[in-house]
């Protein structure tokens, strides 16, 4: 069994150039993923701002600019050139495939969790798969 997560890129330009920066991350230092992840998540606007542009290159920079084993010239160069888009256009055609149409969401097997923080169900699916 496999656990893979997926970039949903869905709430437009601003979901692209984040799952860009990403997957430059991971290229870079896959250690680093998580951490950037979890920095890019916690960074977000208040509800209220959130549909104010705020994922650009320069927040992108600032993000990683704690993290010294990411190059800021190479994640430059990567969200510029898009050279990362192929793993995004991967992840785009596996979320289109499944239906994925909220995040976040479960899938094991065939099986769509209902609910993504039923740990019970989820617990109860991967049994049966086993």
């Amino acid at each position: 069994m496999n656990f893979a997560y997926v970039n949903v890129p869905f709430h437009g330009q601003e979901s692209i150039l984040a799952a860009l920066a990403a997957e430059s991350v991971y290229q870079q230092d896959p250690n680093m993923y998580w951490d950037f992840h979890k920095t890019l998540f916690s960074s977000q606007p208040e509800t209220a701002k959130h549909d104010e542009l705020w994922v650009t290159t320069e927040k992108l920079l600032e993000l990683t600019s704690t993290m010294p084993s990411i190059s800021p010239e190479k994640l430059t160069q990567d969200l510029e050139q898009e050279q990362t888009m192929p793993q995004v256009e991967t992840d785009t055609t596996l979320y289109k495939k499944h239906g994925v149409g909220v995040t976040p969401t479960i899938i094991i097997g065939d099986t769509k969790i209902s609910d993504p923080f039923d740990y019970a169900e989820i617990q109860k699916i991967i049994k049966e798969e086993l």
